[in-house]
């Protein structure tokens, strides 16, 4: 498998999650009534066990999961749950395990992200467990082989051993587990074939062995199994998922992704028609012909990065059901179907990127019944004017139209979207001025606000700036921007210039934000208050007609990686308190008028003389130009904060100094008041003080003296 498809494994299942814990609670609750109590001493045996099951494993709580404790969409929690377990205490009662409530066996051990590093050996006291029906260890750093002692646990009912570091193959001897419903393995690096023993787990119901290295083709020899879900992606399946089948012959699957993968060949149109599939993904392999039509029970469409050609059949406007669709990176041609976007109702996410598709973008025909929150049109041919209908989605998040023939003039309309994230209008044909906002607070949400290599003039748009409020610091929260359907997790994508680079960002951090007019013809200067958004990770206003001098305030975006204010008529010298930008990487002021000592320090020193060229009056280094006394720049003024700081001591010390005049002053008085004249030793100081006074040379007041010839 490809490193480039790796990258593209960008969606996973909630349902894989749950399933298995789903199952566990079933049985649970088939149970009867907890007892009033419980004898420890019959089961002491069992509590023994784990206790060396514990002491064969390390804690690391610096362990970083792959997949499973990482993402936000999961909701595990990370703790070290065998960190509380004591022995001679009743284990019962311990963190992740759960006893039969009539027997008092040990029936199911969750350590579910518990940072447990070390080898799961073969002979590992927890295999002596008996009665264990869910074994759930998911989410740690355990390594070696699948140990074969597991095997032979015919009670079990759950086997997640997914996003650990295992190695070797997968086990024959698995297929003895008749009573499996769910075995998952996905997130390791298990490779060779898949055996085939495995159709004599009768009651497989969960299977997925998704991100490992498995060499073999599609499964069909699982078809006669109650297969509900199955996860093959991210190894090396390849051939042919048809195989002489004139429809899908698993009656009873509701998921299925192979994403990536290396299977190919068509797919005949009613190939999926007469499934039972809700979640199709089919990503990332080599399919080609016409786009295979989804049953009438799909919610999840995905099938970007194959080689599917033609139009986007009408048909697909029948499945009312789906929630999201996802045909990018084809070479899809004709038009946007306008029915899509108007007969499926429950649409959520669209994105049609990367294709050969013309014509205009359609209307919002029934603006009450638009639940879009994800647009993606990037790539294409589409013209024609951005439809003001598309203010009627009013849950919209992001909008993606670059590298397309849009012609219009800005849509100031977008402003009263109350959700948007992301707005990206790069690379089309847009033009004009920005014209004043139509909302009260415009674009007030967004984090990505990109509408460079456009034809938009006039002066810097401050008035949207000025109301980015989601930019002006606080916490944004950890995690990727993405959306949850139906147990589905669809990660946000985006192209736009990060770093000085275009690129297509397959997983956007919440945290991320950034603003790029490049490449228009902007004029006028750079407002103050651009200042107030810190929160900011990248600038980009180069290639425009903007002037005057580079704003200080600049220096307040402490969390700002990358900078470009290249290209423009900025002049005067570049501000000191940029220093105080200790997480920029990439800085850019080329082909400018700017003048004066470039500064010195933190990362200016990490800066090439590329950063600073095209600018004659520029000296220092990096660049060869040595700098005279008349260009030396004055350190940066203290911080407010400073200022502050030093006018509470000057008039602390003015305080006290009338505080302590005032008590001598009154003491002394008092002393007068009770001697009835002044002490002689005060009489004697006022008047040498008086004589010394009169004995100086007078000198003349201002404004007295006429000029000296």
């Amino acid at each position: 498998m490809s490193t480039s498809s790796s990258t593209k494994m960008i969606c996973s299942m909630a349902f894989f999650i749950s399933f298995p814990l789903a199952l566990s609670l079933a049985v649970f609750a088939a149970s009867p009534q907890p007892l009033p109590s419980r004898n420890y001493s019959y089961h002491a045996d069992e509590c023994n066990a784990l206790i060396l099951f514990k002491n064969s494993l390390k804690i690391n709580d610096r362990i970083e999961s792959k997949r499973l404790c990482h993402e936000s969409h999961h909701n595990f929690t990370s703790s070290p749950k065998t960190a509380s377990w004591k022995e001679g205490t009743d284990c019962c009662t311990w963190d992740g395990i759960t006893c039969d409530d009539i027997t008092g066996n040990v029936i199911l051990v969750n350590l579910t992200c518990s940072y447990l590093q070390g080898t799961l050996h073969s002979n590992s006291s927890l295999f002596s467990l008996h009665h264990v029906h869910s074994l759930h260890l998911g989410g740690n750093d355990l390594t070696g082989p699948i140990p074969s002692s597991i095997c032979q646990k015919s009670s079990l009912n759950v086997l997640d051993l997914r996003d650990n570091d295992l190695t070797g193959t997968i086990l024959p001897c698995l297929g003895n587990l008749s009573k499996l419903n769910s075995l998952e393995l996905n997130y390791n690096r298990l490779e060779g074939l898949l055996p085939r023993t495995l159709a004599n787990c009768t009651s497989l119901m969960h299977l997925d062995v998704t991100g490992n290295e498995i060499n073999d083709t599609f499964p069909f020899w699982l078809r006669s199994l109650p297969l509900y879900n199955l996860g093959l992606g991210g190894n090396d399946f390849h051939g042919l998922i048809t195989l002489g089948h004139a429809t899908f012959p698993f009656p009873y699957l509701k998921y299925l992704t192979i994403r990536p993968n290396q299977f190919h060949g068509q797919l005949p149109p009613e190939y999926l028609q007469v499934s039972n599939l809700t979640i199709i993904d089919l990503s990332w392999n080599m399919f080609d012909g016409n786009l295979p039509i989804p049953p009438t029970t799909a919610e999840v469409y995905e099938v970007s990065g194959n080689k599917f050609t033609g139009d986007i059949p009408s048909s697909f406007c029948n499945i009312t059901t789906l929630s999201i669709i996802h045909m990018s990176n084809n070479s899809l041609s004709g038009k946007i179907p306008r029915c899509l976007i108007n007969s499926i109702t429950d649409l959520k996410r669209l994105d049609l990127s990367m294709n050969r598709l013309r014509g205009p973008i359609p209307e919002i025909l029934a603006p009450n019944n638009c639940s879009l929150k994800s647009i993606a049109l990037r790539r294409n041919h589409l013209g024609g004017k951005l439809p003001q209908s598309w203010a009627s989605c009013r849950q919209m998040e992001a909008l993606d139209l670059s590298n397309n023939e849009v012609e219009d003039s800005f849509p100031s309309w977008l402003g009263t979207l109350p959700n948007l994230y992301i707005l990206i209008l790069s690379t089309n044909k847009f033009h004009g001025p920005i014209s004043s906002p139509k909302a009260n607070h415009p674009f007030s949400k967004v984090h990505i606000f990109d509408i460079s290599n456009n034809n938009f003039n006039g002066t810097f748009p401050s008035q949207y700036i000025a109301n980015f409020n989601n930019m002006m610091g606080g916490d944004k929260g950890q995690g990727s921007l993405g959306y949850m359907t139906n147990g589905w997790y669809s990660l946000e994508s985006a192209n736009v210039n990060y770093k000085g680079v275009q690129m297509e960002l397959v997983r956007i951090q919440i945290a991320l934000s950034l603003i790029d007019l490049s490449c228009n013809r902007f004029q006028g200067e750079i407002p103050r208050v651009i200042g107030n958004l810190q929160s900011l990770k990248g600038l980009n206003l180069s290639h425009n007609n903007l002037r005057g001098v580079i704003p200080s305030s600049l220096g307040n975006l402490t969390q700002l990686e990358w900078l470009d204010l290249s290209s423009n008529n900025f002049a005067g010298e570049i501000p000191a308190a940029l220093v105080n930008l200790t997480s920029i990487a990439i800085f850019n002021v080329s082909s400018n008028q700017l003048t004066g000592q470039i500064p010195q320090g933190k990362q200016f020193h990490t800066f090439k003389s590329d950063s600073f060229s095209g600018n004659p009056g520029l000296c220092g280094p990096p660049l060869p130009k040595p700098c005279t006394e008349g260009h030396r720049q004055e350190p940066p003024l203290a911080s407010q904060n400073e200022e502050d700081a030093e006018h509470w001591i000057d008039w602390t010390l003015v305080l006290l100094g009338y505080g302590c005049g005032t008590v001598i002053g009154l003491s002394m008085g008092y002393i007068f008041i009770q001697i009835r004249r002044p002490p002689a030793w005060l009489v004697n100081m006022v008047e040498r003080s008086r004589i010394r006074t009169a004995s100086k040379p007078r000198k003349s007041s201002p404004g007295t003296h006429g000029r000296s010839h």
